[in-house]
């Protein structure tokens, strides 16, 4: 490769030429490679076991045998979701019973009890009135048992008997058709009636427990 270029001597005005001659060079060989195949990370692995710091505990009030899941790990979930189905036939069987238990009962002590329970009830007929409330209450005709015993407890306002069954007719209802609001209210106003009477009847914290029970289910 050649080049040229002028030299201007001022001094003897002298004007030349010089031919500069440039070496040309060998090409040099150049290799290249990607970082991650020569540069080497080390690497160990290890058992191990992973811990989540969101762990969400997750319980039903009762026991029993898992029916259905339809969620599995890592699913997003917001309240309201089901997570799990539990086999409730033996739970509700128990409440079922529980609840004919304490019907059978109170009807006995009732019936046990004809004269006393009804002792504030002064007139004959309506004590045959309320016996035939008693009566509607033990075939479970409980429409005719609510007329019947609330009846009674406008007539006799300080009955506690006539209070105590017209509440107990009105949640007997509840047990059959679910929970209602209307005849949920009436049988908080004839249950608190019965509980002035007799604040410490268990009777009527049986009836209030059934009640509280039966809104719950809601």
């Amino acid at each position: 490769m050649k080049r040229s270029c002028i030299v201007l001597l001022f001094g003897s005005a002298v004007l030349a030429t010089v031919q500069v001659v440039a070496e040309e060079r060998p090409p040099v060989p150049v290799t290249t490679a990607r970082l991650s195949d020569v540069v080497f990370l080390p690497v160990r692995t290890a058992p191990a076991t992973a811990v989540s710091l969101n762990d969400a505990q997750v319980s039903a009030e009762i026991g029993g045998v898992l029916t259905e899941l339809p969620v599995k790990v890592g699913d997003r979930v917001k309240e309201g979701d089901v997570v799990a189905q539990v086999d409730c036939r033996e739970p509700e069987i128990a409440l079922v019973e529980a609840r004919a238990s304490m019907w059978r009962d109170l009807l006995q002590r009732a019936r046990g009890n004809e004269h006393d329970i009804a002792s504030d009830i002064p007139d004959v007929e309506l004590r045959t009135e309320f016996q035939n409330g008693l009566q509607a209450l033990n075939t479970r005709d409980f429409d005719r048992a609510i007329r019947i015993c609330e009846g009674l407890a406008k007539q006799v306002p300080k009955s506690f008997a006539a209070n105590l069954f017209a509440a107990r007719a009105n949640i007997g209802l509840m047990e059959r058709i679910g929970w209602d609001v209307g005849y949920f209210e009436r049988a908080a106003r004839y249950l608190g009636r019965a509980e002035s009477l007799r604040p410490e009847d268990d009777e009527v914290h049986a009836l209030e427990l059934a009640s509280r029970k039966l809104e719950e289910e809601v």
